[in-house]
């Protein structure tokens, strides 16, 4: 009896410390790209000068940091980013990322190419 009393107890313990493990927020000026897939994917951030720096993706949250925002006024940040279908890098889209988002990379089989959508956290 105490041994089942026990485990019990142990098994409520960690669903109470699971409980508490939070995602931290976002601040204004970065996003969040969720990717799960196990091969990298190169993405391209709209740069001032106009062109395109491209990031590497690897599986799992990839923070980004958005330069192009007025912090002190409290304006949300927002860059564009450019993602390419790997079997024609000249098919691309263009996706406005915000600043406190979390964005989910996945790969549409009906598309053929990636789609960008907003999560939760």
């Amino acid at each position: 009896m105490k041994k089942q009393l026990l485990l019990v107890l142990c098994l409520l313990f960690a669903g109470a410390v699971a409980a508490q493990e939070t995602i931290p927020e976002l601040d204004l000026g970065t996003c969040q790209l969720i990717y799960e897939h196990d091969d990298r994917l190169i993405i391209e951030l709209n740069v001032e000068n106009g062109g395109w720096k491209k990031y590497y993706l690897s599986k799992g949250r990839t923070n980004i940091r958005l330069t192009d925002c007025g912090k002190g006024r409290g304006r949300l940040c927002e860059k564009y980013f450019r993602i390419c279908t790997p079997v024609d890098s000249s098919t691309c889209d263009s996706i406005l990322l915000q600043g406190k988002r979390r964005y989910k990379v996945e790969w549409n089989e009906v598309y053929g190419g990636w789609v960008v959508r907003q999560v939760s956290p």
